[in-house]
């Protein structure tokens, strides 16, 4: 798309070699976190721990040289003016936060991450307690030192998602909440409301790996470039361009968590996998945001695998590799995959209540950063607000504020961008021409090629909310998610 070796570039081709250094650096971390979250032995988190702050701290320093070149930057272009904002942004953040900050935040959340999994296993909420007041502690003083012009909540919700404010928030949440609370008691069709028996078949590991390759075949994942492996958590890393690697879960009963948790990382694999290659080496080569990066696992998680359409072409092969299916009609695996059910666990949510579990989470990090909440006065605030909006309380801490990892992580600011990415979603929804045509043939290429084009290839070139309205001619607009609910359930 851009000639980088053009004369007027000179001083961008001299950033982004001094750049390559920097994104050196981010290859080894990513490559640490996934062998933190893979296959590291647990006595391993300490040191891993100071590592990576020490690595923080030093890529902190190469970041704040390059403000003299990125200064000298004119923004001739698309891609000057996206190198410029990047990386402004970046060191904006590194410049306005102490040495001892970063590196404090850096090592608490890495140690915290890992008493999170101890305290979640005893189910003891005190265990951690104090590692996540001083997360928050930290928090508020990196709210402070970046700054923002509202809400110190803003200045959090921007490093995931740009330019997003308090202000967009509650206008999205408190549509959400008033147009889908109350939602299910709308639901014609009871069949989405029934406990589905398949809930309770077990299976074998093995059963599911094959599916899994299965999924990497039919959206033609290039296998020398993408790996799939296991975690107490799924995620997806791109180590580089061509080393994109998952992980899933395999818990041997209810086979659709591990169904639906492979396909929703598939859609980020295939978003890295898709990203213009000029941009590798680069601040281009991501996603513009989170909620740009959910977009894609959550419309190829809910929008596509939960469709009836995909649930009648994925049966043949479900019915291949799970012996049980064959005593189950497509009819019943629809409902299955989209059965409605006031869980108290966000990853078991289904589409319709999924962005009631983010809205409490948003209330309560919007609080806690604001000074309103206490952190130990969270765990009856969750449990009440879960009653308020779903009519459920959370047995215990595993299902109320043990169950997610993200606070532990010290990723203040990340949930709401899981609400973004269904916003987006359900918009691509409406944009794509003769959807349900393509998934009832298995015209994966088409739907993929849409989403190349208006998305993938860009990377960080345009801002989110640019991308949106070059793309879509769209804002954050929830009414288009309000709108594939009513004809989905209502």
């Amino acid at each position: 798309m851009f000639n980088i070796g053009v004369e007027w570039l000179d001083n961008i081709n001299e950033l982004i070699e001094k750049y390559k250094s920097i994104e050196a650096i981010n290859h080894a971390k990513r490559l640490m976190f996934w062998d933190m979250e893979t296959v590291m032995p647990p006595s391993g988190i300490e040191e891993r721990s100071e590592v990576l702050s020490n690595i923080e701290n030093y890529q902190k320093k190469m970041y704040l040289e390059l403000k003299d070149l990125v200064d000298k930057i004119e923004e001739n272009d698309d891609y000057s003016k996206a190198i410029k904002r990047i990386l402004n942004k970046q060191i904006h953040y590194y410049s306005s936060l102490p040495d001892e900050i970063n590196k404090e935040i850096t090592k608490i959340s890495a140690i915290a991450e890992s008493v999170w999994k101890i305290a979640k296993n005893r189910n003891n909420f005190k265990i951690v307690e104090p590692y996540l007041e001083k997360i928050v502690d930290l928090e508020i003083k990196i709210s402070e030192y970046l700054g923002y012009k509202k809400h110190p909540y803003d200045a959090l919700l921007d490093n995931y998602e740009e330019d997003f404010t308090v202000d967009d928030g509650d206008k999205i949440f408190d549509y959400l909440i008033k147009e889908t609370k109350g939602m299910i008691d709308k639901v014609k069709d009871k069949e989405f409301l029934k406990i589905q028996k398949i809930k309770n078949e077990k299976y074998k590991k093995e059963w599911m790996v094959s599916i899994s390759n299965d999924l990497k075949n039919i959206f033609k994942i290039p296998e020398n470039k993408f790996r799939i492996d296991e975690s107490v958590h799924p995620f997806t890393i791109n180590i580089s361009p061509d080393d994109v690697r998952i992980t899933t879960k395999y818990e041997l009963i209810d086979f659709k968590k591990s169904l639906f948790a492979t396909i929703h990382e598939m859609g980020h694999a295939i978003y890295l996998l898709n990203i213009n290659k000029e941009y590798g080496c680069t601040p281009l080569y991501s996603s513009p945001s989170f909620g740009f990066d959910e977009s894609q696992s959550r419309f190829l998680e809910n929008f596509v695998g939960k469709s009836k359409e995909f649930t009648e072409f994925i049966y043949p092969i479900l019915k291949k590799r799970l012996p049980f299916i064959k005593k189950y009609d497509v009819d019943e695996i629809y409902y299955y995959f989209n059965n409605i059910d006031r869980t108290p666990i966000r990853i078991d949510a289904d589409e319709l209540t999924y962005n009631i579990h983010i809205a409490i989470r948003y209330d309560i990090e919007k609080n806690l950063i604001e000074g309103k909440y206490k952190v130990s006065e969270i765990p009856e605030i969750w449990d009440s607000k879960m009653e308020e909006y779903l009519g459920i309380r959370p047995k215990n801490y595993r299902e109320g504020i043990l169950q997610d990892i993200h606070w532990y992580q010290g990723s203040f600011g990340y949930f709401p961008t899981y609400t973004l990415g269904n916003i987006i979603a359900a918009i691509i929804w409406y944009k794509i021409k003769n959807i349900k045509e393509h998934l009832i043939n298995g015209e994966f290429d088409q739907i993929f090629e849409f989403l190349k084009n208006n998305i993938h290839i860009y990377g960080s070139l345009y801002s989110p909310k640019e991308l949106l309205k070059r793309s879509f001619n769209e804002d954050y607009n929830p009414e288009y998610l309000i709108k594939y609910f009513k004809e989905k359930f209502i």
